[in-house]
């Protein structure tokens, strides 16, 4: 996708394409934190376990500290995706939404994540 696909109205196209890669650039850093806390990202209650995972407090050694914060990089980046995603929506419209997310899905599958590896699902997105 190329900036000139993206024609929005009231957001440049430009705009709408680096929104666009920092959602994917997001969806990546998910998927690859998910793997390595060896939790699942595929239903909703999956979803909802990671986002009320409780700190784990004072880490006593490198290895906790390290796996704690891959707990908190989590969670925070899966609300900044969220936001961009509602920001892409208000001010690009579905469709272009749809369109980016739906070709950031096909590459992550291409570079060999697993659909929904990093939690987002287009179709429950985009219900009709």
């Amino acid at each position: 996708m190329t900036p000139e696909d993206l024609r929005p109205s009231g957001m440049p196209a430009h705009v709408v394409f680096h929104l666009g890669e920092s959602m994917g650039q997001l969806s990546e850093r998910i998927a690859r934190l998910s793997i390595a806390l060896g939790v699942s990202l595929h239903k909703d209650a999956d979803l909802a376990r990671v986002m009320s995972q409780p700190n784990l407090g004072e880490a006593q050694n490198a290895s906790e500290r390290r796996q704690s914060g891959r707990w908190r990089e989590l969670r925070a980046l899966l609300v900044l995706r969220y936001g961009l995603q509602k920001r892409c929506l208000d001010d690009a419209g579905a469709d272009v939404t749809r369109q980016m997310l739906s070709e950031h899905q096909e590459r992550m599958q291409r570079d060999g994540f697993k659909a929904g590896a990093d939690g987002f699902h287009l179709s429950r997105m985009f219900e009709d």
